[in-house]
């Protein structure tokens, strides 16, 4: 069985988040075999590996002595309705309803709105107004121009007035972060099929996904606010950084060009939507490896090649 000391430095720093709520989860239940917190460690680790399938990380763990719990115990407790709550994903039994799109259609007699146009947030707004169609239904809708192509958008939504116009519009160009996010966990993470057939376990995979895309940013968040802190000293990623700046000055240029002013929480998230390679690669190579954090810090340097 596992034990948190054998955990190497960097596989510690890594759950560190979750620390605080472990003692406070809900469903919790002690298991001879294999403890809630191994359990989901194990998870976790499973998603950061490159391991093709269950079996295959099963047996190396049993090869490395890390593991004392059959193959069969393990698969079976993905079954477990109680571990899956334990994830916080147990359901209300209540499901949405889909949306009718009818309703949504031959919107008209429009009412503005009034907003601070001088406000950086609402750069780009046209209007912000309340339509409705024959049924009644009324909706707020925002126009906006993209500073870069000029081209007029129609947002819709529900958000009440306490929400600019502008904050509105910028929610919906980070919905792109969203199909980023699922293209990481299939090229970086490589997951791209289910580890079992039955509803539970492929909730219970959801829920493991999630915690280890969510512990990825943050560590790597972590080790950027040291580099920061450092003067420099911690591990930087400088090519994502060039990448970065490259892209922000390129942007600027075509809203210059254009005459346009580009939205203040347009230039506030410059942050890259995906993590490196190199950073998968590196965190996998660590999770069993017991280096000292200082080492494991400079190894990620060697592979930014800031050594």
């Amino acid at each position: 069985m596992t034990q948190s000391s054998e955990h190497s430095p960097t596989f510690q720093r890594f759950l560190a988040p979750l620390e605080d709520f472990r003692a406070s989860a809900e469903h919790q239940r002690l298991c001879h075999k294999v403890p809630d917190t191994e359990w989901v460690n194990l998870g976790i680790e499973r998603v950061i590996g490159d391991h093709r399938s269950g079996c295959g990380f099963i047996q190396e763990r049993l090869l490395r002595d890390l593991l004392g719990v059959t193959k069969s115990h393990y698969f079976e407790s993905c079954k477990s309705r109680r571990r899956r709550a334990h994830l916080a994903l147990g359901s209300d039994g209540s499901c949405k309803k889909p949306h009718d799109m009818g309703v949504l259609k031959k919107l008209e007699h429009p009412a503005a709105q009034d907003f601070d146009r001088c406000d950086p947030l609402n750069a780009g707004v046209l209007a912000d107004e309340l339509v409705s169609n024959s049924c009644g239904t009324l909706v707020r809708r925002v126009r906006f121009v993209v500073p870069e192509t000029g081209e007029t958008m129609e947002f819709l939504t529900n958000l009440g007035r306490l929400i600019p116009p502008g904050v509105v519009a910028q929610l919906y160009f980070m919905r792109w972060r969203i199909e980023k996010s699922f293209d990481e966990i299939k090229n970086k993470l490589h997951e791209t099929k289910a580890w079992a057939m039955s509803a539970n376990a492929k909730a219970m995979q959801a829920a493991f996904i999630v915690l280890a895309y969510n512990l990825a940013q943050l560590l790597h968040a972590k080790l950027e606010q040291e580099h920061d802190e450092h003067g420099g000293g911690g591990p930087h990623d400088p090519a994502n950084q060039r990448q970065r700046l490259r892209r922000a000055s390129q942007l600027s240029a075509i809203v210059v060009e254009r005459k346009g002013q580009l939205p203040l929480l347009r230039e506030v998230f410059q942050k890259p939507s995906q993590l490196g390679i190199k950073f998968y690669r590196w965190l996998r190579h660590h999770f069993l490896d017991p280096a000292p954090w200082p080492a494991a810090q400079a190894r990620l340097r060697l592979l930014y090649n800031q050594s």
